[in-house]
């Protein structure tokens, strides 16, 4: 009788164990895999903001100067227009202008 109440005792020790065991293992599971999500939208973010956001701004800024140099070229046919400068002064100011 000694050994079935210590067995019984052992087993309801083991089987206590394993369920508390279990219980702190599964939490552990869940934070993890909430860690790793949140690792995981850190590192989609940062690869976003080093190469996708630049290319963008680089194509706003490509836009933006277009439209300074229209509006330089623009002031200069006006200036043209007007007399206020020469054909060899226009030609060669809109040389400048339009070089890449």
């Amino acid at each position: 009788m000694a050994t079935a109440v210590t067995s019984t005792l052992q087993y309801g020790t083991l089987q206590m164990g394993m369920e508390t065991e279990w219980s702190w293992m599964a939490w552990g599971g869940i934070v993890a895999m909430v860690l790793f999500a949140l690792f995981l939208a850190a590192v989609v973010i940062v690869f976003l903001r080093l190469v996708f956001i630049p290319i963008v701004e680089g194509t706003e800024r490509a836009t933006e100067n277009e439209g300074v140099q229209d509006t330089a070229l623009e002031t200069l046919r006006e200036r043209f227009a007007r007399g206020e400068i020469d054909e060899d002064e226009y030609e060669c100011r809109r040389d400048v202008l339009t070089r890449e």
